[in-house]
């Protein structure tokens, strides 16, 4: 025997041995796949079988029991499957054994069976309760027919390939080696979880079957992994995207999982809590109220269901507190307690609680009324005041139509007013009468704000009012006081004055010096005394809204020459010229003349006084969107920030020490701002300290020339007072109003 025959002969013997191997490690690695894909899918249509027909076993429900039997039943390949209660009890079954009824015992492996049957179960859990279990009986039959065919095959593929090795050795040894590692390397791939890998198929006949059906095996291994990874990607998404905190952990406290919103409120990201205690997450002294309940929740029994609810403060990593609930369950998961725990963040609805307290507490202690009506004006609650004021209990008048007493000061168009304010602005406030149970009417203040919802709609209005029965009497009495005490000065200081004009006149002859000096100082002082009488008498007219106007078409031009002309002597004195700047405007307002004089009057003689000697008192007009401004201006010290706020309140001067001694009432401003709001215009003031002030005062044109009085006055009269003259006009003419004025207008400091 030639050296080339051994050889071949050696390296056929020695690939007929590979390939031996080969079709051996095939025919092994093919059952032992086949094994684990029949019990794997053998366990998992039982975990299946268990888990359609819970429900239907917990309420003995045949018809589904034996729906979710016939789908098992479907399956390829198994011989028998049965329900069986927690006792054991056989409540629906199908069997196709030789000998139905045999005993179950379950296999561990398909391979370590003692018969052609695999036989599994799965116990039946509903609510995390054991009802019963599920057996399986599936064939293993085909495995052997598929194995016993593949030895006959690889056979007969063995002998082939010895034969054509020993012809053609080098070249099929070289290309079956290339098969093998390549078949090899697969398996390794999916021993280590590579499932799906796929094996190229080339060469034989019988090669490529048995390649082919290793990649049949891996591909169903992969869909069976996929599977599995879909199920727990899905339970992942909604473990994560769950609009509630969720945490699970074991029993001693472990954490298993931590979801995103958990993340979001707690501030900690999953990996740094996962392993820890859930303790971490909460204040130390909120622990104990938790690891009592803990303590409770394992004495129960393991098949109880649990559920708690637990409020208590939790702590974000930032080490801030925040309130929190909890609602923890209980669950069984290979056979060990673990817990799940909903978290909700409770901060926003505590504070929200805690202010409707004290809203509450408010609504029901404070002094004033509290009516809320809905968008009919129809009550829907009442506080404690509104009872005491009015006397009706809260049964009188929910349900009922809010309504304020309609007296004669109470017309229609008082009340179209406050609707026209609430639906302009949402609010009004004024004066009203309104009518206690036993029918006594009295006044009160009230103030009404509408609600509105998200889209704008009125829900709600709320009206607060208080009793001004008793402030009404004592400002009544207050302005009778000051009425009755200005008209008793001004008559004896008129008849002073007159005296005294008549000696200064020399009627009795000529005077000692000093006299004469004595004589002048009462005289003015007189006249100071009756500018101050007038001013309180007006603005105790203003106040009780008995002050009228005739208002009539005003030439703003004639007017001012006529303002200007009549107070040019306030500075003679002091060489200061009043004068108008600026171009004329032709224009027209509906006025009262004799008060607007009084208001320039005050103003120029403010600004004659503040101004330096030889200075000059600028009174300009110029025209703006449908008004007229007029502007007095000096260039005199400016007034102080500290006065800017208090100007036109009553009794104020900016620099009291200098109007001491100049004279001055402090109500001037307050008079002329009143008269110009009463007007419908606004005053207000430009001052820069060191270089002078400009008063402006905006009033509407009109173009008409004849136009109803405006009625004036601070709210509805009231009912029970006589009013005498409710439109009559402070002074006689408008020539002696204008000499007037311009004599009250000698007063010191802005006032």
């Amino acid at each position: 025997m030639s050296f080339r025959l051994k050889t071949i002969l050696g390296i056929a013997a020695i690939e007929g041995v590979l390939l031996l191997s080969l079709v051996l490690g095939s025919i092994d690695i093919l059952r032992s796949s086949n094994e684990e894909s029949l019990q794997q899918r053998a366990q998992t249509l039982a975990r299946a079988f268990a888990v359609i027909s819970g429900n239907a076993v917990v309420f003995r429900k045949h018809s589904l029991m034996q729906t979710a039997l016939d789908e098992v039943a479907t399956e390829k390949g198994v011989i028998y499957a049965r329900l069986k209660d927690v006792d054991g009890n056989i409540l629906i079954a199908i069997d196709l054994r030789d000998v139905p009824g045999q005993a179950f015992v379950a296999d561990r492996t398909v391979r370590t069976r003692d018969d052609d049957i695999f036989e599994t179960s799965a116990p039946i859990v509903e609510n995390g309760l054991t009802v019963g279990r599920a057996e399986l009986g599936v064939s293993t039959a085909f495995i052997n027919t598929m194995i016993s065919s593949s030895v006959m095959e690889f056979m007969i593929i063995a002998g082939i390939g010895i034969f054509v090795t020993i012809v053609f050795a080098y070249v099929f040894g070289s290309h079956l080696t290339r098969q093998l590692q390549t078949l090899r390397a697969t398996s390794s791939r999916i021993a280590d979880g590579g499932s799906g890998e796929q094996v190229p198929v080339s060469g034989d006949a019988e090669i490529a079957d048995t390649i082919r059906a290793f990649n049949g095996m891996s591909a169903r291994l992969k869909s069976y992994y996929d599977e599995v990874k879909f199920s727990e990607r899905r339970m992942r998404s909604i473990f994560d995207n769950v609009a509630l905190a969720v945490t699970t952990f074991e029993a001693d406290g472990t954490i298993l999982e931590f979801n995103a919103p958990a993340e979001w409120i707690f501030g900690h990201a999953a990996e740094d809590v996962i392993g820890n205690n859930i303790c971490i997450l909460m204040d130390t002294p909120s622990r104990l109220p938790f690891t009592a309940l803990m303590e409770d929740c394992r004495s129960r029994p393991a098949d109880e269901r649990l559920e708690f609810q637990l409020n208590i403060d939790a702590v974000r990593k930032d080490g801030r507190l925040f309130p929190i609930e909890l609602i923890i369950s209980r669950y069984v998961f290979d056979g060990a307690d673990s817990y799940t725990m909903l978290m909700r963040d409770v901060s926003a609805e505590k504070t929200l609680m805690q202010k409707s307290l004290q809203a509450q507490s408010v609504f029901e202690n404070i002094g004033d009324a509290i009516v809320i009506t809905d968008s009919e004006n129809k009550v829907v609650q009442v506080n404690p005041a509104y009872t005491r004021i009015t006397g009706f209990g809260a049964h009188d008048v929910i349900g009922q139509t809010r309504r304020i007493s309609r007296t004669e000061s109470l017309d229609h168009d008082f009340f179209a007013t406050i609707w026209e304010s609430l639906t302009e602005n949402g609010i009004w406030s004024g004066e009203v009468w309104d009518a206690r149970k036993n029918g006594e009417i009295f006044p009160a203040w009230m103030t009404t704000t509408e609600l509105t919802s998200d889209t704008g709609e009125v829900t709600n209005y709320i009206s607060t009012f208080r009793d001004i029965t008793e402030s009404k009497k004592v400002e009544r009495i207050k302005q009778e006081f000051v009425s009755t005490v200005s008209h008793e000065l001004r008559t004896p200081v008129t008849s002073i004055k007159g005296s005294l004009g008549i000696l200064q006149s020399g009627a009795f002859g000529p005077l000692p010096e000093k006299a004469a000096k004595m004589l002048t100082l009462a005289a003015n002082n007189c006249d100071r005394l009756i500018l101050l009488i007038n001013d309180i008498l007006d603005m105790a007219k203003i106040e009780s809204g008995t002050v009228g106007f005739k208002m009539k078409p005003v030439n703003l031009n004639a007017f001012l020459d006529e303002a200007i002309a009549s107070c040019q002597h306030y500075g003679e004195d002091r060489d200061i010229r009043i004068k108008r700047t600026g171009a004329a405007l032709s224009a027209l307002l509906l006025a009262d003349k004799g008060r607007l004089v009084q208001v320039m009057a005050n103003l120029m003689s403010n600004a004659v006084k503040f101004s330096p000697d030889g200075g000059t008192v600028r009174v300009s007009t110029k025209r703006l969107d449908g008004a007229i401004r007029i502007s007095v201006s000096d260039d005199g010290p400016g007034i102080p920030p500290a006065f800017h706020s208090q100007l036109f309140e009553k009794f104020t001067q900016s620099d009291a020490s200098d109007g001491r001694s100049r004279g001055g009432t402090g109500l001037g401003l307050s008079i002329a701002k009143a008269i110009v709001d009463m007007h419908g215009g606004s005053i207000h003031f430009v001052t820069q300290e060191g270089k002078g002030t400009t008063f402006n005062v905006d009033l509407t044109e009109t173009k008409d020339h004849i136009q109803s009085p405006k009625k004036t006055g601070n709210g509805p009269r009231d009912p029970q007072q006589h009013d005498p003259q409710p439109n009559r006009i402070a002074r006689g003419s408008t020539d002696a109003a204008t000499q007037e004025d311009c004599l009250r207008g000698r007063r010191a400091g802005y006032s």
